[in-house]
């Protein structure tokens, strides 16, 4: 399969590079591993991802179908919002009692 920096991480299509620095992270990541290769081949990527691509942006460098599967696993959105909402009602809640038990 042919894969370079301009390719998908995981399927291997081609896509536009992203930033003007891209190949120079992306050959030093060939070069040294940020992780193990069986590692990152459990991912399911085609080659070593960028500190950038583990850390930061874990989408970058994948095209949009592979990029939001890995957004989706990664960020877990559906646990985030439901975070969210029980923390507002946690707080409103605490507000409301304050409310409605303070001494006037």
């Amino acid at each position: 399969m042919k894969y370079g920096f301009d390719h998908c991480r995981i399927c291997g299509k081609p896509i536009a590079a992203g930033r003007a620095d891209w190949l120079e992270q992306w050959e030093a990541a060939q070069r040294r591993p940020p992780i193990p290769e069986t590692e990152w081949r459990k991912m399911g990527f085609l080659a070593a991802p960028t500190k950038f691509q583990l850390k930061i942006a874990p989408a970058n460098g994948c095209c949009s179908d592979c990029g939001l599967v890995i957004s989706h696993r990664t960020s877990r959105y559906h646990v985030r919002g439901i975070a969210s909402i029980l923390g507002v009602v946690a707080m409103t809640s605490f507000i409301a009692w304050v409310i409605f038990y303070m001494r006037q």
